[in-house]
C-alpha cells in the first residue's frame, strides 16, 4: 500500500488528531509485509476479477 492511501485511510479514523502525516512518514516503511503469513500486495492496477483470482488461488493452496 502507498503510503497516500494509508494516509487518507487514517483520517477517517478515530486516533486521526492524535497523530497526523509528520508523525506518519517517521513510521512508514514501503511493503511492510508480514513475515509469518504469505501476503500479497494488490495494487490499485489489479482489476476487481484478477483480486478475485488470486484470492481464489490463495484459498486453494491451502
Amino acid at each position: 500500500m502507498h503510503f497516500e492511501e494509508t494516509l487518507k485511510r487514517h483520517k477517517t479514523k478515530v486516533e486521526a488528531n492524535e497523530f497526523g502525516e509528520k508523525e506518519m512518514r517517521k513510521w512508514w516503511i514501503p511493503n511492510d509485509l508480514l513475515t509469518f503469513i504469505p501476503e500479497k500486495l494488490l495494487g490499485k492496477e489489479l482489476g476487481a476479477d484478477e483480486i478475485i483470482s488470486l484470492i481464489y488461488e490463495a484459498v486453494l493452496e491451502k
